[in-house]
């Protein structure tokens, strides 16, 4: 399956590019801090841990990042707890999110709009190797961050469905192993929920965002290369270690999210 548009990201070392680009990650960014922090309250919980790793990446070591997916505001809407000095001043140091084609690249408005955004357009069903995939790998080889849904679609009841094995791909060929932070959420789906209208979202609700210990699976990578296993074999066996990782935090966030509303004596 062929994108329906033409490969947005060509010239995305441009002079004009990258303005347009800056601007709209701020734009965006600030209407998620708007959302998440303005009109409703995000609890984040080890947020020191996400800055470090975004702010101060030891000699450009690249960062992927992994979320569960329950709404489609997760992103830009989460990204808006991130201090203002990222957003706006230092936004170079921003994500590169996978995005589906047939969601976010539908028009060729949408197609200008969400790659100046740093959304990077994948197709559902083909497989790992496309090129949006191989974009996201040249971006961490750039020592860049990489942020993923790896369940591949908005889940919005959280039943367990395993991670997509792109996020392992993007672990397994990186030319230097990146460091992953896992992080889970609840409560967007309540911000906006994922039923018509689509166009608005809710106020005065709250959310919690989770942020785990960072992964190195650098000397997995490396027995896995040492030990000459197939590229399926090591995709499967990245993926299942991010995924036991990654699922571990949904009691912890779920828990403390139960936490703040008895605390704070609402119902949602």
């Amino acid at each position: 399956m062929p994108y329906i548009f033409q490969w947005p990201f060509h010239d995305h070392n441009s002079l004009s590019f990258r303005c347009a680009s800056k601007f709209t990650v701020a734009a965006v960014s600030l209407f998620g801090k708007l959302v998440t922090e303005i009109f409703n309250t995000t609890h984040v919980h080890n947020k020191q841990q996400l800055l470090d790793a975004i702010e101060h990446r030891e000699s450009g070591r690249p960062l992927i990042t992994v979320i569960n997916h329950t709404s489609v505001l997760d992103d830009p809407g989460l990204h808006g707890v991130l201090p203002t000095r990222i957003l706006v001043r230092n936004n170079h140091l921003m994500r590169w999110s996978v995005a589906a084609q047939d969601v976010c690249y539908k028009r060729s408005i949408f197609t200008w709009f969400f790659s100046r955004g740093r959304c990077v357009p994948v197709i559902r069903g083909v497989g790992v190797y496309q090129r949006g995939i191989d974009f996201c790998i040249e971006k961490l080889n750039q020592g860049e961050w990489v942020h993923i849904f790896p369940e591949g679609y908005v889940n919005p009841d959280n039943t367990y469905r395993r991670l997509k094995w792109g996020v392992g791909r993007l672990v397994a060929e990186c030319e230097r192993s990146p460091l992953i932070v896992p992080m889970w959420h609840v409560g967007m789906d309540v911000v906006r929920p994922n039923k018509r209208p689509y166009y608005y979202f809710k106020a005065g609700k709250h959310v919690t965002l989770s942020i785990g210990d960072p992964i190195d699976l650098s000397s997995e990578v490396e027995r896995l290369r040492s030990s000459n296993s197939s590229p399926m074999e090591a995709r499967k066996t990245l993926t299942d270690i991010i995924e036991q990782r990654l699922l571990a935090l949904k009691p912890e966030a779920e828990k403390l999210h139960q936490e703040t509303l008895v605390r704070l004596n609402v119902k949602s």
